[in-house]
């Protein structure tokens, strides 16, 4: 378990959806890019709009 999550934001500061990791044996296994839209997103999210936070 990877303990962060990574929310998406539009440019208008809505929560769109998040970034999962996968880890499988100490290794990153796959990103997952999951949406709350009705449209799927056709790229992974700018970085810029994508915010991070550490569970301690």
């Amino acid at each position: 378990m990877v303990p962060a999550t990574g929310a998406v934001k539009n440019s208008s500061g809505e929560l769109v959806g998040e970034l999962l990791l996968w880890v499988s044996g100490g290794r990153l296994s796959a990103l997952e890019c999951s949406w709350y839209t009705d449209e799927a997103p056709t790229a992974l999210p700018d970085p810029g709009d994508v915010t991070v936070a550490v569970e301690q």
